[in-house]
């Protein structure tokens, strides 16, 4: 990320900025002026008149519309700027807009003012007027890389704002080309500078979850691209490597994602991500115990993320195998532990493309842990809880059906099976699953 003072390249974990001692702003966060034609990103070329409201280009010394003076005052703006910042610092993000708007008075050309402006829109959620300030820095400094980056925060923000999946991102439509801006934003960024770590590492992220969620062969084949492009850039970063992790797997080949992650370790032994990728690539090999160790150093390395509790749960739940009938007491044991994991990651309330599919999975998996421990109605009622942040989820509904079925409960399982075919007729364990309670119907006669 980026000082919001100086507008140095800082670590993301800083509080202070190294270079000009300033304590470091972190603003978290409908499409933008700005269009792509091809693969490029077409930018504004005119600024917005603070005063009349007239666009009017970067390179006049006066707006032709009202006469008001561009002239440079840019000490005086800073100094508002700054002032600016302090107020947001503060969580008084109107105030500071306000503030922003009175540098820009001062000095239409100042673009840390547009830049700051931009980031406080955002954090209130108001991100048309964010992208829209964030336009008119881009106007005043096209090749400045770090506004190209800032601009696909704004946008990615916007998209996770409305909860979009990855469908919604890969997809043509309104969500999807906000997605597709956003991703061309760090392109740029990149191809202005294409030694920006940060730049670098947004990219990654960005990709890590279509890698993860999608087969190889359902990926876009600019995606691809993308990802060995980024290979050749740093091959050594934590997120290229991570995303070299998940395209690995994402093809079954878990021996390569092995070695993968245990270079992620390697090359950065305090971060979780090599430890619990390492527990997920064993886990497919089904070298249970070895993974389990691996997400418990995960865990002790950071507990605060959802999928370091729900890897966990699954290297645990894999262990298991099949059972029988009656369980054992280490295996009871096992089970609660399981559940426990699957609850913690749901309890982390953590936004992201791609958050929605682990949360969908540890609902199931909590599901059939507990329907193993004999505990039908608790796993029904937390199948419930899932269908109600998912209910066009057709698997949720046949993992229904089928406890409901094993509870003897038929009605309530046809009812279930047929919701899931209803959903998704080609879901093939519905199909098996109906077809077993039509036979089981006829048996009774």
């Amino acid at each position: 990320m980026y000082c919001s003072n100086c507008g140095e390249e800082i670590h993301d974990e800083v509080n202070f900025c190294p270079h000009c001692g300033e304590e470091v702003m972190v603003i978290e966060g409908e499409k933008t002026e700005g269009t792509i034609e091809g693969d490029e990103v077409q930018h504004k070329t005119t600024i917005t008149c603070p005063k009349c409201e007239s666009e009017i280009m970067v390179d006049l010394e006066e707006c032709p519309d009202c006469g008001k003076k561009l002239e440079e005052k840019t000490e005086e703006a800073k100094e508002v700027t700054s002032e600016g910042l302090s107020l947001c610092r503060e969580g008084k993000y109107e105030q500071g807009i306000k503030k922003f708007n009175e540098a820009i008075e001062i000095y239409p050309k100042h673009t840390k003012a547009y830049l700051n402006k931009g980031l406080a829109l955002s954090k209130l959620g108001r991100y048309d007027e964010a992208l829209k300030a964030l336009d008119n820095a881009l106007a005043i400094e096209p090749d400045n890389h770090k506004l190209w980056i800032r601009k696909g925060d704004v946008l990615k923000d916007s998209l996770l704002d409305r909860e979009a999946s990855l469908e919604d991102y890969l997809t043509e439509g309104d969500m999807g080309d906000v997605g597709l801006s956003w991703s061309k934003c760090i392109d740029k960024a990149l191809e202005i500078k294409p030694d920006s770590k940060t730049a670098l590492e947004k990219r990654a992220e960005d990709m890590i979850p279509i890698f993860r969620h999608f087969p190889y062969s359902l990926i876009p084949f600019e995606e691809k691209q993308k990802f060995d492009e980024l290979l050749e850039l740093d091959d050594e970063n934590l997120a290229v490597l991570t995303l070299k992790f998940e395209a690995e797997l994402s093809e079954d080949k878990e021996v390569a994602a092995l070695e993968t992650a245990k270079k992620t370790i390697e090359l950065h032994p305090k971060d979780y991500r090599g430890y619990i990728n390492k527990c997920r690539a064993l886990n497919n090999l089904g070298r249970y115990d070895e993974a389990i160790k691996s997400a418990q150093k995960a865990t002790k390395l950071n507990n605060r993320k959802k999928e370091v509790w729900f890897y966990r749960a699954e290297a645990l739940k894999g262990k298991q195998g099949k059972i029988g009938n009656i369980l054992t007491k280490d295996q009871k044991k096992s089970f609660k532990k399981t559940v426990e994991c699957y609850n913690r990651a749901l309890k982390i309330d953590e936004k992201g493309l791609g958050a929605d599919r682990i949360n969908a999975s540890a609902w199931s998996g909590k599901a059939d842990s507990l329907a193993v421990l004999g505990k039908h109605e608790r796993a029904i009622d937390t199948l419930g809880q899932a269908i109600n942040q998912f209910p066009n989820d057709s698997s949720l509904w046949v993992q229904k059906a089928r406890i409901f079925h094993n509870m003897n409960k038929k009605q309530k399982a046809k009812r279930a099976v047929e919701k899931a075919l209803e959903l998704d007729p080609t879901n093939y364990e519905a199909i098996q699953l109906k077809s077993q309670i039509r036979m089981d119907e006829m048996s009774i006669f």
